[in-house]
């Protein structure tokens, strides 16, 4: 498996999770604003101050953002210099929103296509603004725990990490907003497998079925499965730009857990990928966050109406 080897001193634990009440709920933007600020103001009324955000849709006018790049002599990855696209229509992506320095920051992944027809992703500049069409969010608050990014000593990179908060009073108009389940929000630290954090965090926390959500980071490059009797679809690194990565745990009937992921990325030639991971084939270039929601396993047959079994069948 591929490895960076940072300037500084490795983080310990490489995995840092914390567990978390959820709030989820849709919520609906408003056009001509910065983004970073909309999504806070949503955060703000589901009662937190921290969360994860998947947008789907609609359109950006203007997308400030960057693209990895190959590393200088103080980091062992770079980023682009500031690239902007005057209107985009969104595909996907997520946000990760906590603070830095004690202000609101947000860190976003996206998707979306450009006025010529070009595939674009990339990290979102706090300077993007949302059209016309406000994109669709699915919003995550966090509740007890805390997001804050700091500079990291292994990387010399910014980094979100997880750790105790304050459970802020929810209101209560929110309250049936929060799912039965439990949920982990997690950093995973370099050179760490993705596959194998995800099975790691839930075995930690006794999770046998788990849906991973608006996860975003970097990968050292990636590889892909292939299809058909193709091989592995690898993707030259040494970072690439993760905008999405959703995926799903389950227990086999000999109890153990099987991962399937999905993500799409961007190189540093700007170029999009996307496809199903290859276990133990890719690890983090710098960081990646997590959010790791507990889902309980339906067994037996649904009591379905009759009209959906016939429409099943």
């Amino acid at each position: 498996m591929r490895t960076l080897v940072h300037p500084g001193p490795e983080t310990k634990p490489r995995l840092i999770a914390f567990e978390s009440r959820v709030s989820t709920a849709i919520v609906q933007l408003r056009p001509g604003q910065p983004l970073i600020g909309q999504l806070f103001d949503a955060l703000h009324r589901l009662g937190a101050h921290n969360g994860i955000a998947e947008l789907v849709g609609g359109t950006f006018s203007p997308v400030s953002y960057c693209v990895p790049a190959d590393g200088t002599s103080e980091r062992k990855v770079s980023y682009s210099a500031t690239r902007t696209t005057p209107r985009a229509n969104l595909i996907l992506g997520a946000a990760t929103l906590g603070s830095r320095g004690g202000n609101p920051f947000m860190h976003s992944h996206c998707v979306w296509i450009s006025p010529e027809g070009t595939l674009q992703a990339g990290h979102l500049w706090p300077e993007t603004w949302i059209g016309q069409s406000p994109p669709a969010v699915v919003l995550h608050a966090l509740h007890g725990v805390d997001l804050v990014s700091a500079d990291d000593p292994e990387t010399a990179m910014p980094v979100f990490t997880p750790q105790p908060g304050e459970d802020p009073t929810m209101p209560g108009n929110q309250r049936d907003h929060v799912g039965p389940n439990r949920s982990l929000i997690a950093r995973v630290c370099p050179n760490e497998d993705i596959t194998a954090a995800v099975k790691t965090l839930c075995a930690s926390a006794g999770m046998r079925t788990a849906s991973i959500r608006g996860g975003i980071g970097s990968l050292i490059g990636a590889t892909f499965a292939g299809s058909g009797a193709s091989g592995p679809v690898r993707v030259e690194g040494p970072g690439t730009e993760v905008a999405t990565l959703v995926g799903l745990l389950t227990t086999n009937p000999a109890g153990e857990p099987e991962v399937t992921i999905t993500c799409t990325l961007v190189d540093k030639y700007g170029q999009v990928h996307a496809g199903t991971l290859v276990a133990g084939e890719n690890p983090v270039a710098v960081t990646f966050e997590l959010l790791i929601l507990e889902l309980n396993p339906i067994s037996g047959e649904l009591d379905l109406p009759e009209h959906q079994k016939e429409a099943l069948a």
